[in-house]
């Protein structure tokens, strides 16, 4: 069977992000490696339902479908984005930039990003994992330099 590129799909306004993905399966219009992008969301959401804020150009609010052939712990995928998201942004040396486990990313005492993993089993071997990920941009009352 042909391979296919993984997409893009760039929403303006949506519930969420990880809910698109989500939807997307649902419809069988998802493939693994699939990445749905808002602009603003208006249920962002982080672990335990906390409400996470998505102004509109404010963010990077994005969410990465997986479809693992086996299972796989979800705490571990999120501890390893939260790593990869924070490895990223090193480079900008953004003034006390550090990793609260499992999956906050702080500078300084303010909240910078987040990671929000869920999983659905739709059956032993039909696993849905989708990877959210919350990245406040416009910060600038926030983190001092």
């Amino acid at each position: 069977m042909p391979s296919r590129e993984n997409r893009i799909e760039r929403h303006d306004t949506v519930d969420s992000t990880n809910e698109r993905a989500f939807a997307a399966i649902e419809t069988g219009a998802a493939s693994a490696g699939d990445v749905h992008v808002a602009r603003a969301q208006t249920q962002g959401r982080g672990r335990r339902g906390s409400r996470w804020e998505s102004a509109a150009a404010e963010g990077l609010y994005l969410s990465l479908i997986l479809l693992p052939d086996r299972p796989i712990q979800p705490a571990a995928l999120t501890m390893g984005a939260g790593l990869a998201l924070w490895d990223a942004l090193r480079p900008l040396d953004i003034a006390g930039l550090r990793l609260k486990w499992p999956n906050d990313l702080l500078a300084g005492d303010a909240k910078l990003g987040g990671i929000l993993t869920e999983t659905q089993y739709k059956g032993r071997d039909d696993i849905v994992v989708i990877a959210g990920l919350g990245l406040n941009v416009l910060l600038p009352d926030r983190i001092d330099d």
